[in-house]
């Protein structure tokens, strides 16, 4: 699997209601062809789909059926006594882990790491009010990945970085205001310290 696909399908995992547009079983139902089609297009780069159904095979005893992906689910869940989206979500993530963690390599953490930088190298001088929904996507990624994640320093940092620009926008409306020679440093030093530890594992 790419990076891409990582990060794709973690989200894709939390909100598939937001992809398939469906309203039943929580927004899960239909998933199978989603994540089908979605596969196709990746020209066999992507295979998320036997990645999961190897490890609900390994796990439950329970082989895929000619239905596909999500009646394999519903029948290992039903085993479980649990909901069949739960159980997907539930091994979705552990089966996204395996994958990203394996053989030492922590690619996801890794996607982390350079997003963070991305964002706050396009920074700048000013920020308004409103920035902090910008890192939205990002804030999800670290709060929920259960899989190798930013270092306690790393996490440190990053959040009291992200508290002291909120202060500095804090009642100040849409107007633009210039970045303190404290956030400044503290930017460089958390983008120092992402690099450093990507360029380590």
């Amino acid at each position: 699997m790419r990076d891409y696909d990582l990060e794709f399908i973690f989200a894709f995992i939390k909100r598939a209601g937001m992809y398939t547009g469906s309203h039943v079983d929580c927004g899960y139902d239909g998933i199978g062809k989603f994540l089908s089609a979605y596969q196709m297009g990746s020209n066999g780069k992507c295979t998320f789909i036997q990645s999961l159904s190897r490890r609900i095979e390994r796990k439950y005893n329970i082989k895929i059926p000619s239905q596909g992906l999500e009646q394999q689910l519903k029948l290992a869940a039903k085993e479980m006594d649990l909901e069949w989206y739960e159980l997907f979500k539930q091994e979705g993530k552990e089966t996204l882990i395996e994958i990203s963690d394996s053989s030492g390599q922590n690619r996801f953490v890794s996607i982390i790491r350079k997003n963070i930088i991305a964002k706050l190298e396009q920074i700048g001088d000013q920020i308004n009010s409103s920035w902090i929904i910008n890192w939205n996507h990002t804030l999800d990624q670290v709060n929920d990945w259960e899989g190798v994640n930013l270092t306690t320093a790393e996490k440190e940092l990053f959040f009291n970085l992200l508290e002291l620009l909120k202060l500095e926008t804090l009642n100040n409306g849409d107007d633009k205001i210039t970045i303190s020679i404290k956030s400044k440093t503290k930017i460089v030093s958390l983008i120092k310290l992402l690099k450093e530890k990507n360029e380590r594992s």
